[in-house]
């Protein structure tokens, strides 16, 4: 019988052209996601570190936070009865008050200390660790050695490390379903209507436009009361917990507020009106503020606020955490200058 013989550089060529292909499609598709992602909210923290490397000159006073404070602080508003002007540079629940403390340190580097902070952040997250934090590190434009110096640190284990510097590469194992749900947009006749995501420079645009205030769009009560349902069972009548990790952050926060001479404020965000007409809540919100305030005065100086936070129609609503329209926005704005006026730092 004749013999078949093997074309080994044939396979060689074809199985490096297949990789580097690959290789390629991955890099690609990392630029491309990071400037165009899927997911809106985890691009946030990019974008608002995009914003402040942006900045030109400081602001009077910085709101930090999660995104119940980037879609419901509006600075415009606030500006006009502080006096002063005003930067929204929060982000999203997952950061934590970590990535708050961290921000805060860059921006200081950079402009010395604001007259003031406010941080908002939802009653429902302060248990939360550094472990949500540790994923979203990769979106902060800054080089590792910059923000590793940051208090409080974060320990990295040298697979993770090693992960981070292979992650453009990974990208369609790792953001699988992103990558998916971009196929199916780019593929599905039915969503050649559908409006074009915003690129990076148009939403940096947007958000420099705007101080950091990103409105959301529309209303969704029936979520708004079903996920307060399922808070009100997780935490009414509860003692209020903060997680150790929150912890550290909050007294770097409170000392440098008071090495620093600047005015700290901690928020309670909005919440939808259901919470607040329970009374298992309102000890919630009692405890809570009473833990807060130790831990502030015990470590620097600064005042927690909003014991009764500023509460909204399921109809005024995108989610739990989220309000929509300017009569909503104007509400939540003032009640957070209401509190900074009525509870002078000293």
């Amino acid at each position: 019988m004749p013999t078949t013989s093997i074309n080994w550089h044939h396979i060689i060529a074809s199985t490096i052209g297949a990789v580097l292909i690959v290789i390629a499609t991955n890099i690609f598709m990392y630029a491309y996601l990071r400037a165009n992602p899927v997911n809106e909210g985890l691009s946030r923290v990019y974008d608002k570190w995009a914003y402040l490397n942006a900045l030109e000159t400081g602001a009077d006073w910085i709101l930090l936070g999660d995104s119940s404070c980037t879609t419901g602080l509006q600075p415009a508003l606030m500006e006009k009865r502080l006096g002063a002007s005003v930067i929204n540079l929060c982000t999203i629940a997952d950061t934590g008050l970590t990535h708050d403390a961290w921000m805060l340190q860059y921006y200081i580097k950079r402009f010395g200390a604001p007259k003031g902070v406010i941080v908002a952040r939802v009653f429902h997250e302060w248990d939360r660790t550094r472990d949500d934090l540790r994923p979203l590190v990769d979106d902060i434009p800054l080089p590792r050695e910059e923000w590793g110096n940051f208090i409080p640190q974060m320990e990295f284990s040298w697979q993770w490390k090693l992960y981070q510097k292979f992650r453009p590469f990974t990208v369609l194992y790792d953001k699988s379903l992103s990558v998916a749900f971009l196929m199916r947009k780019i593929f599905k006749v039915a969503n050649r209507s559908e409006k074009r995501r915003d690129s990076l420079e148009q939403r940096l645009s947007f958000i420099v436009r705007n101080k950091g205030f990103v409105p959301e769009a529309r209303a969704n009560p029936d979520r708004v009361r079903a996920e307060a349902q399922a808070l009100l069972k997780q935490h009414s009548g509860k003692p209020f917990y903060i997680s150790p990790d929150n912890v550290d952050a909050l007294k770097t926060m409170a000392s440098l507020a008071d090495k620093k001479s600047f005015a700290f404020y901690i928020m309670n965000s909005n919440v939808p009106d259901v919470i607040v007409k329970d009374d298992g809540m309102l000890a919630f919100y009692a405890d809570m503020a009473l833990v807060m305030q130790r831990l502030i005065s015990a470590n620097g100086k600064g005042r927690f606020i909003g014991q009764n936070p500023p509460a909204f129609a399921a109809e005024e609503m995108e989610n739990i955490d989220h309000v929509i329209g300017k009569k909503a926005v104007k509400k939540f704005s003032n009640a957070v200058v209401d509190e900074v006026l009525g509870n002078p730092v000293r």
